[in-house]
């Protein structure tokens, strides 16, 4: 455990621990991979599973709380670090890995609406932020406030024809809408925050 937790938590590797707790790099990489499964076994069914209805309406909840109608939640943490490791998953292939973007695309994600700045939209998203704790109120939402009544099932059949995967996937890759997005959350948080 204490090469294991070592490794993960100042990223260095396996034939590290050879010479810090003398053991070697083969036993290392392997109590590596049981720590994974064990973690995965005991957590996947609740914290490393895509996020239901309810998930998603506690998300967007807190979203708007702070500013940020349709914010599903911020990687901005998960983006530098994936960005700094050597060998590892820039923020473009780890998007594209993404169960939360390929249910996008397939037609099995929750529905997200909601209006900015006068525009309609879809899909929610997410925000690269490294200062979300210094914003105003950024720490005082009750997540209990919003009503758990349990989750709903998501349908996991398929949905669509390759023509809709097609227009979904490009659609979640549209820099125009991307770009019109940024500008309507510009002009939205400048008239709630902007006189303060």
């Amino acid at each position: 455990m204490t090469a294991v937790i070592r490794m993960l938590a100042y990223r260095v590797s396996a034939d590290f621990m050879d010479e810090y707790i003398r053991i070697g790099e083969t036993t290392a990489i392997k109590s590596l991979k049981k720590f994974v499964k064990a973690v995965v076994s005991i957590f996947s069914e609740e914290y490393l599973r895509s996020p239901n209805n309810n998930d998603i309406a506690r998300l967007l909840a807190v979203g708007q709380h702070r500013g940020f109608p349709g914010m599903l939640g911020s990687i901005g943490y998960m983006h530098w670090k994936w960005k700094n490791c050597p060998r590892s998953h820039n923020d473009i292939n780890v998007l594209e890995r993404s169960s939360i973007f390929s249910e996008l695309a397939e037609g099995r994600a929750p529905p997200v609406n909601y209006l900015i700045n006068g525009n309609d939209y879809s899909m929610g998203y997410y925000l690269t932020d490294d200062e979300r704790h210094t914003y105003l109120g950024a720490n005082d939402f009750d997540y209990d406030q919003i009503d758990d009544n349990g989750p709903e099932p998501v349908s996991h059949n398929p949905t669509c024809n390759l023509m809709q995967f097609i227009e979904r996937h490009n659609s979640i890759r549209d820099r125009g809408i991307h770009s019109q997005l940024q500008a309507d959350l510009v002009q939205h948080l400048w008239q709630l925050q902007g006189q303060l």
